[in-house]
């Protein structure tokens, strides 16, 4: 199949199942490794609120960590089956090490994006909210319960949270760009921006099945008991591995197609 031209949703889970079966069973064990085991144990075994925040804060950054390592060396050697190249476990490691910094100067901007948005966002609704309930309702009083204003806090809202998915989808592949080219700080932003231009729709609905997949998680994890939510948060494990190859494929399908 080729990369280099514009695949539909079809084409791209035909390729990525093609990848799937071709890496599975070199890349699949160090993915559970860093990224499965370690989550299902957390999810499954650990209550939040019965550890010290002293251990939970290390421990949240190293789970944090851990998947992002898998979803890097699953980018690697997709990109090797895509060259047709051999790649071993140390040069996968390499490769990552060179994406370090560019990784950190994007994580750092994107921390810097996020918190000016908040503010503005912030602000942007307590005007507005206090503007609307000034003009719908009489006799409006700082620090006295309205209603009203309350509703139209959350309507205000509401395009901001929609404004704010959008952002999250078209900058999605920050981390693709800070590996694959080594960009730095705001410029993965850009490339990324430019190349899901007309591609919303498509990257929504594969957000959309992670999301879900999620969501079952949580609620097996409700209905059943730590050690059968562990057993079937490993079971179905592959599935987050197969999302991982589709939403890596679609970048370099994007990638190779617009170069």
């Amino acid at each position: 199949m080729n990369i280099q031209k514009p695949m539909s949703f079809e084409e791209l889970s035909a390729f990525s199942a093609d990848i799937f079966k071709k890496i599975f069973p070199r890349v699949f064990i160090i993915y559970a490794l860093l990224g499965a085991v370690p989550g299902a144990l957390f999810n499954s075994y650990l209550n939040p609120g019965a550890v010290s925040p002293q251990i939970m804060l290390p421990l949240s950054l190293l789970l944090s960590v851990l998947p992002m390592l898998a979803f890097f060396i699953v980018f690697f050697y997709i990109l090797a089956e895509i060259k047709n190249e051999t790649l071993s476990l140390s040069q996968c490691f390499k490769k990552i090490g060179e994406a370090l910094w560019p990784l950190i100067t994007a994580m750092i901007m994107g921390t810097l994006l996020v918190i000016a948005g908040a503010v503005v966002i912030s602000i942007a609704v307590i005007i507005l909210t206090i503007i609307a309930a000034m003009v719908f309702s009489s006799g409006f009083q700082p620090g006295v319960s309205n209603p009203a204003a309350g509703l139209i806090a959350v309507l205000i809202a509401i395009p901001f949270i929609l404004g704010f998915i959008y952002l999250n989808l078209r900058c999605y592949f920050i981390m693709s760009f800070c590996l694959m080219e080594k960009t730095e700080w705001f410029t993965p932003f850009k490339q990324s921006w430019q190349l899901t231009k007309g591609y919303f729709g498509k990257i929504f609905v594969i957000l959309l099945i992670t999301t879900a997949y999620g969501f079952i998680i949580l609620l097996l994890k409700a209905g059943m008991s730590p050690l059968a939510s562990f057993i079937a948060m490993l079971i179905s494990s592959p599935l987050p591995f197969f999302l991982s190859i589709v939403f890596n494929a679609l970048f370099f399908n994007l990638y190779y197609s617009k170069k």
